[in-house]
């Protein structure tokens, strides 16, 4: 974990106390959360994000 995080959870801990922020409810499971994002549909993205810029721009 890296410092940044590491000082988000220390800090999370101190204020809402260590139940509420360590309680198996709220675990999150460990993955590779980078690799699953990059297998998206990028042309799909492309096109929508294209068609938003598209649309954005006022014809002359």
């Amino acid at each position: 974990m890296n410092y940044i995080m590491q000082k988000r959870l220390d800090d999370a801990i101190a204020w809402l106390g260590e139940k509420c922020v360590l309680h198996p409810a709220r675990r999150v499971p460990k993955g590779n959360y980078e690799v699953k994002t990059m297998r998206c549909n990028v042309a799909e993205t492309f096109k929508r994000v294209q068609k938003q810029l598209n649309a954005s721009i006022p014809e002359a």
